[in-house]
């Protein structure tokens, strides 16, 4: 039976919100990898988004150890770029949501007493969902527009009064 893949333009938010969050600093390296590798096993391999991050993979690896430089920011701003993406690289103290919890992962699910990480599929108890329901979340269109419509809080960026509306992320449809 074929794997189930997420949608290219969701794949895309998934990626730059990961992207985002590790250059804010509201994320370690660490986790973008383990993000990053998720990703890559749920998309296209034909696709650009696939072959962009087998190559920013082996970089993210080595910025667990030594952090991330200058050098390597400018650099990830040349892969956008390459790649069509807008990012934008801000300061940790920037981000404000409603939930200020951010484990373990922002956005993240309630379900009652557990919490869902949407970049792994892993509850905090370290179950995770099935693959098919991590890509049903993952193409969910309800889902992806309510991301899309705080990206920018989501992602770590500055607004002047440092305040952000966010939506309700839905619960899981079973």
């Amino acid at each position: 039976m074929k794997k189930k893949t997420i949608k290219a333009k969701n794949a895309q938010v998934y990626f730059v919100l990961s992207l985002n969050q590790m250059l804010s600093g509201l994320i370690p390296a660490r986790v973008l990898c383990d993000r990053l590798r998720k990703l890559r096993s749920f998309i296209a391999q034909n696709s650009a988004l696939y072959h962009t991050i087998g190559e920013l993979l082996p970089c993210a690896e080595l910025w667990i150890d030594r952090g991330i430089s200058q050098e390597d920011k400018a650099q990830l701003d040349a892969l956008a770029k390459r790649e069509s993406v807008l990012m934008c690289f801000l300061r940790k103290h920037a981000f404000r949501v409603a939930d200020p919890d951010i484990f373990p992962s922002v956005p993240h699910i309630h379900d009652g007493n557990r919490k869902l990480d949407v970049f792994l599929g892993c509850w905090d108890n370290e179950d995770c969902m099935s693959d098919k329901k991590f890509a049903d979340l993952w193409n969910d269109d309800d889902f992806i527009r309510r991301i899309e419509k705080n990206i920018d809080a989501l992602s770590g960026k500055c607004v002047s009064e440092g305040k952000y509306e966010i939506s309700e992320i839905p619960a899981l449809k079973e």
